[in-house]
């Protein structure tokens, strides 16, 4: 069991752990506060415990520790929005335009989702995490559009899973949402509502846009990513 002990010429609690087959360590803690202090501690005997520590746990504990030596900060080149958005630039690369901007509307929307939590090792992303992504979508966009979203996401996490970044990919067991009734009934985008989005789409966008409004084609519906961007509520509108 982990504990903590002020040493008499220092202002730091020192901690003292069991790691099993060795003996006791103590450690400085760096801390002055001994919640942070024990909080510490914990982490760094969790290191010590069961099997051998794989990279992944090991950078996960580090990332962990970091955070709470540093008052917050994350360990350099391993946050989740330093992955994600590496990872999106990478597919605007490798794919088409309207494909790039699915996953980049897609993952920005994770990401701001996740408030301070994007902040945090990759290692650290929860089921909790996109399942309350999903009900947010759900809430204010179509149940498709939410679950294409988290399918992007779990495409990004299985990518992370190989980069050996993570142990597993939590996006698997995440279902898909159901509609229910269509959550309400649907309505067409007004004609100041197309104007908006007109002006906020560049060149290519534009015509794939009036195809969609003249056609009524379901490529119109991700024209909706430019809608957000046109101001408060706009983004609730919806298309037949």
């Amino acid at each position: 069991m982990a504990s903590i002990h002020r040493h008499p010429n220092s202002k730091f609690w020192y901690c003292c752990i069991n790691i099993p087959g060795h003996r006791q360590l103590q450690r400085t803690t760096k801390q002055t506060d001994r919640r942070k202090a024990y909080e510490f501690a914990q982490k760094l005997e969790s290191a010590g415990r069961g099997n051998a520590l794989t990279d992944i746990q090991a950078r996960k504990i580090l990332a962990e520790i970091y955070a709470i030596r540093n008052a917050g900060e994350i360990l350099p080149g391993s946050s989740v929005q330093e992955f994600l958005k590496s990872w999106t630039a990478n597919k605007i690369r490798e794919t088409a335009v309207a494909t790039g901007v699915r996953y980049s509307t897609a993952i920005v929307s994770f990401i701001s989702s996740l408030g301070k939590r994007a902040s945090l090792d990759i290692s650290a992303i929860s089921p909790r995490d996109i399942l309350n992504f999903r009900d947010h979508l759900v809430s204010r966009l179509s149940t498709s559009t939410a679950n294409h979203a988290v399918k992007i996401v779990r495409m990004a996490l299985k990518d992370a899973q190989a980069a050996d970044l993570v142990s597993t990919n939590v996006g698997i067991g995440v279902r898909q949402a159901k509609s229910s009734q269509q959550r309400g009934r649907r309505r067409p985008f007004t004609l100041p509502e197309i104007a908006r989005i007109l002006r906020a789409a560049h060149a290519e966008w534009r015509g794939l846009i009036l195809f969609g409004v003249y056609t009524g084609q379901k490529a119109w519906r991700y024209s909706g990513a430019y809608l957000a961007k046109c101001g408060p509520g706009a983004g609730r509108a919806r298309t037949r």
